[in-house]
């Protein structure tokens, strides 16, 4: 099975705050053309004052593109770096991994993909990049 894309889909400044921020619309029929996917979220330049900084991210699909659910219906995220002891790491680059179809159940890819991306307290900050790979299990050889 070959890879059939690989990009970049998030590259930006997350800011302090509860709510997620998402992958740009422009990505959202892209991210969903192939069945498998490798996700690798890279962190840095960390800002946190509190000891319990975690990061999750969140595949999320939709069949119209403006009504969105979790792909994961547990909501347990497909990449993730948990908060507890030591969470994400100030002064280095944090790295975590993930991929679709993962070990959780998770639903079926409808015609648009975004990713929910956030941090596990309110006051955490960080420079996040988002690469993924794609592969479609139809085209196996």
């Amino acid at each position: 099975m070959s890879r059939r894309a690989n990009f970049a889909v998030f590259d930006d400044y997350v800011p302090m705050g509860s709510s997620p921020v998402y992958t740009s619309a422009a990505m959202n029929q892209a991210l969903a053309v192939y069945d498998q996917m490798a996700i690798q979220a890279v962190i840095d330049n960390v800002t946190r004052t509190g000891g319990t900084a975690g990061f999750e991210l969140n595949i999320q699909t939709s069949g119209d593109g403006r009504n969105w659910a979790n792909l994961n219906p547990t909501g347990t995220p497909e990449v993730s770096i948990d908060g507890t002891t030591p969470g994400l790491f100030t002064t280095k680059t944090n790295i975590a991994t993930g991929s679709f179809p993962g070990s959780v159940s998770q639903g079926a890819l409808l015609s648009y993909v975004r990713f929910a991306i956030q941090f596990s307290e309110n006051t955490t900050a960080a420079h996040v990049k988002v690469y993924v790979t794609q592969r479609d299990q139809a085209h196996q050889r």
